[in-house]
């Protein structure tokens, strides 16, 4: 099994820290995962974003491209509707020449009114426009001399140069949150990431498999992966001490940024305080000790054990706002402490039926 990790190039809301300064940190930080041995990087975008959430994920993952060796790179997601196709196959190509052959892409369709807008285009066209830019995009890399007439895109004779190094394509999977989300991805033969609450208590894994059976697709061929949020630290009482305060101002900030897609107040909370006093509340991140993200890796196998392999992990245990040296205090723990049993995992996919 696999883990990557989270990059996201943010600071927290009132933070003075300069932009050029959070994304050497960034860059710093994708280089530690890579010399630590973690299996790929992840980069978000969003657009208008206060707290910034890169909005140039492709010329973020050339920059750590050129000072990483070993870890894939890839925007999760990008945001498809908001571009062409074809410009997002050339960008791909680009970015798998100047890794060595280690670029991915996810993609997803987006939900924040503010993306839209900063492009003018209509929020309510995402699911549209993301089926026919999908099209395209595996078309042009895919196929030489590829034509397609939609309603939104329409190309013809299309060969991009240079094309990836990687054959026929980098892996490209679907941020899938919604059953549209999901089917789009069984359409296309794709595979899926989504965060930890929607795989499991939000139902994406079994609509997924549902999905995949009903239209006929080789389920084992397919691809599942989880977000997982939260913070480790070598006690409990350090976890909730150092951790908690950023991943409950986090969760907080998110709450007001999704609007209607933030979960119910109390729906999945859980208490924690610290021998300090530090009172935190988390929902859905898990706040703990190299054991306890251990066990929960348990649970999520059990929890994901169906007949599409559940594969691995994007991990996010830099909550923005944290002090660099505790963010890499807790990278290099996790690494140390439970990155070699996850990795040495084989996806055990159970027969469908």
């Amino acid at each position: 099994m696999q883990v990557g990790v989270g990059v996201k190039f943010k600071r927290a809301p009132g933070d003075g820290s300069s932009w050029t300064e959070v994304y050497e940190q960034s860059i710093a930080y994708a280089k530690a995962a890579d010399r630590l041995g973690f299996d790929y990087v992840v980069v978000p975008e969003h657009h208008s974003a206060e707290i910034g959430f890169n909005p140039t994920p492709f010329l973020t993952l050339t920059a750590i491209a050129r000072e990483t060796e070993h870890v894939r790179l890839t925007p999760q997601p990008l945001l498809l509707p908001l571009y062409h196709p074809v410009h997002v196959a050339e960008q791909l190509a680009a970015l798998d020449l100047f890794s060595g052959g280690r670029a991915m892409l996810g993609v997803g369709v987006g939900y924040r009114e503010e993306d839209f807008e900063s492009f003018g285009v209509p929020r309510h066209e995402r699911g549209a426009r993301t089926e026919e830019a999908l099209a395209i995009l595996l078309g042009v890399l895919r196929e030489r001399n590829f034509s397609y007439q939609g309603r939104f895109f329409s190309v013809q004779g299309v060969d991009i140069t240079p094309r990836p190094l990687q054959e026929p394509h980098p892996e490209i999977f679907v941020t899938a949150r919604s059953k549209p989300a999901v089917e789009r991805a069984v359409r296309f033969g794709l595979g899926i990431n989504t965060l930890y609450l929607d795989a499991t208590a939000g139902g994406v894994y079994q609509m997924y498999c549902e999905a995949a059976a009903a239209g006929g697709v080789d389920l084992a061929s397919l691809s599942f992966t989880i977000v997982r949020n939260g913070f480790v630290a070598e006690s409990m009482d350090e976890a909730v001490r150092i951790g908690g305060p950023f991943v409950q101002a986090r969760n907080e900030y998110m709450a007001t940024y999704r609007g209607r897609n933030a979960p119910v107040a109390g729906q999945h909370e859980q208490q924690h305080e610290s021998v300090d006093g530090t009172a935190v509340v988390t929902r859905g991140e898990l706040l703990g000790t190299p054991d306890d993200w251990l066990a929960a890796f348990e649970a999520d196998i059990e929890a994901l054990r169906g007949p599409i392999p559940f594969t691995g992990y994007t991990l996010g245990i830099w909550p923005e706002g944290m002090a660099m040296a505790d963010a890499m205090a807790a990278l290099e723990l996790y690494a140390r402490e439970v990155l070699p049993t996850i990795q040495a995992r084989t996806p055990e996919p159970r027969p469908a039926g």
